[in-house]
C-alpha cells in the first residue's frame, strides 16, 4: 500500500468515525457535536483537495 493510499484510507476512516460521532453526540452534547462536525468538514475538504490535485497531475 502506497503512502498516498494509506493516507486516503485513514482520512476516509476518520471521516466515517467523525460522522457517526457527530450524529450521536449532537443530541447529547451540542459542543461535542460541533467539534466532530468540524472534523468531518476538515477530512472531507482534505480528501477533495487531494483528489483534485491528483487529477490535475494526471492531466499534465
Amino acid at each position: 500500500m502506497t503512502n498516498d493510499r494509506r493516507t486516503n484510507t485513514l482520512l476516509w476512516t476518520a471521516l466515517a468515525v467523525a460522522a457517526v460521532l457527530n450524529a450521536a453526540l449532537s443530541t447529547v452534547n451540542p459542543i461535542l457535536g460541533v467539534v466532530s462536525g468540524v472534523i468531518v468538514l476538515a477530512c472531507a475538504g482534505t480528501l477533495i483537495t487531494r483528489h483534485v490535485r491528483a487529477r490535475r497531475q494526471q492531466q499534465s
